[in-house]
């Protein structure tokens, strides 16, 4: 491999964009489940982001063979990555601002 920064730093972009894809939709589906409708539009919208960031990272790596990381391997500043919104903070009745 030419550049295994690279390659490692592409590798946490997919698995970044790919849990913040994951937890807005199920943060979506769990405000629709409560009628919260306007915050799970928006949690709706950052999962179709993520999921075009996805899309983006893929493309830039092109054929080039990611690493395949631990759960453990990921540097992450906290417990999970940085993208992905934190359950505790999510409340069925929290505005659109708070989202």
């Amino acid at each position: 491999m030419k550049n295994p920064a690279l390659a490692e730093f592409l590798a946490h972009s997919v698995e970044l964009e790919s849990e913040a894809q994951d937890r807005y939709g199920e943060l979506a589906d769990a405000m629709e489940g409560h009628h919260n409708r306007e915050v799970a539009a928006f949690f709706r919208r950052m999962a179709e982001e993520a999921e075009h960031h996805l899309m983006e990272v893929t493309e830039l790596a092109g054929d080039m063979v990611l690493p395949q990381l631990k759960a453990w391997d990921y540097d992450w500043p906290g417990t999970e990555p940085p993208e992905t919104a934190d359950y505790e903070s999510v409340h069925y009745r929290m505005s659109l601002r708070q989202a």
